[in-house]
């Protein structure tokens, strides 16, 4: 597959955001980048990441949540859990902080650096485009994704939902 298109989202040094305000973008014959596979590189540079992007207070509280919703819905404690699109890895560093077995998946080379400067293990996080087919050779408590799905173009868009196959 040729993924070519490239959005330039810095603009001297400054974070443009993601395809500006057209959250219909794809779809929008008027939007230059309309029906485009996008290079996820292009999308993140390097820089995209030195700064955070999720204060540690949201992190927390994310954390918090999912894993008293998992404990609701599982009846259990959560052990376990895949996150599918991990940025910068400010979830995937504080599930495992919480001792959680958190297996993460991010598409991006920035993201994944950057995981992998925060001190995220390598046998913790992968490198690989959720646009793309994966098989995993283990089960998960849970499977989470945020701030991911909506960027992912509508021909891939059941691809993510494959991605509850490693649910338990």
């Amino acid at each position: 597959m040729n993924r070519t298109t490239k959005v330039e989202i810095f603009k001297e040094d400054t974070d443009h955001g993601f395809l500006g305000a057209n959250q219909n973008w794809w779809f929008d014959p008027s939007f230059e980048h309309a029906f485009s596979i996008f290079d996820l590189d292009g999308f993140y540079p390097d820089q995209y990441f030195e700064a955070d992007h999720v204060n540690s207070e949201v992190v927390n509280n994310y954390v918090t949540a999912v894993l008293n919703l998992g404990q609701m819905i599982l009846e259990r404690e959560v052990t376990s859990i895949l996150e599918v699109g991990s940025g910068g890895g400010w979830f995937t560093e504080a599930f495992i902080k919480k001792g959680i077995d958190c297996f993460a998946i991010e598409g991006t080379k920035a993201g994944y650096d950057k995981c992998l400067a925060r001190g995220i293990p390598e046998k913790c996080i992968m490198r690989h485009d959720v646009r793309m087919p994966i098989v995993l050779d283990r089960k998960f408590d849970m499977v989470l994704c945020t701030e991911v799905a909506e960027h992912i173009e509508p021909p891939f868009s059941s691809q993510l939902v494959e991605y509850v196959n490693c649910f338990v």
